[in-house]
């Protein structure tokens, strides 16, 4: 234990007796640091889903739709379309157990992509789930506050229970 603090004195009194020329090295700490999570930025928005191309749900103009799969398509559309990070204020689709007996090429078809699949590897197991998200999720930033839409589909792909719930 003693050894250990006595290192770390001598390390922290080395590195501030460094001249400021040499005191970084080739790059500092800091912008190590700063640089990873630049990459881990921009590794995260390559893999968020692409809007869907569906022309059946109209472009959000700020009121819900009559049809929940239409109105979440709809927000998806927008949300999606915004760059990552940007404030939206959605709430949870007021019934989500009407998604319950749709079929997972109509809910690609009109959502695109999960941003979320928690799907069992060769499909061994029996059923899957997938997650939309209904806001714009800040980059490696704790935090929440929009609505994470839930799907669980049976071995079929249709859907057997759907939920929401504010992230955090």
């Amino acid at each position: 234990m003693l050894f250990a603090l006595a290192g770390a004195h001598v390390f922290a009194q080395a590195s501030n007796e460094l001249p400021d020329s040499q005191a970084c090295g080739q790059a500092c700490p800091r912008e190590r640091l700063d640089r990873v999570f630049a990459q881990a930025i921009k590794d995260d928005l390559a893999q968020r889903p692409a809007p869907s191309a569906t022309r059946e749900c109209a472009p959000y103009g700020g009121q819900d739709a009559a049809d929940p799969l239409l109105d979440v398509c709809a927000k998806l559309k927008y949300v999606r379309s915004l760059p990552a990070g940007t404030r939206t204020h959605f709430a949870c689709p007021f019934e989500s157990s009407v998604f319950v007996g749709q079929d997972v090429a109509r809910i690609r078809s009109l959502w695109g992509e999960p941003d979320y699949k928690d799907e069992p590897p060769e499909r061994t197991q029996a059923g899957f789930r997938w997650i939309y998200v209904i806001g714009s999720p800040i980059p490696l930033a704790f935090g929440g506050g929009f609505p994470e839409l839930s799907l669980d589909f049976d071995d079929a792909g249709v859907v057997q229970r759907a939920s929401c719930a504010y992230s955090r």
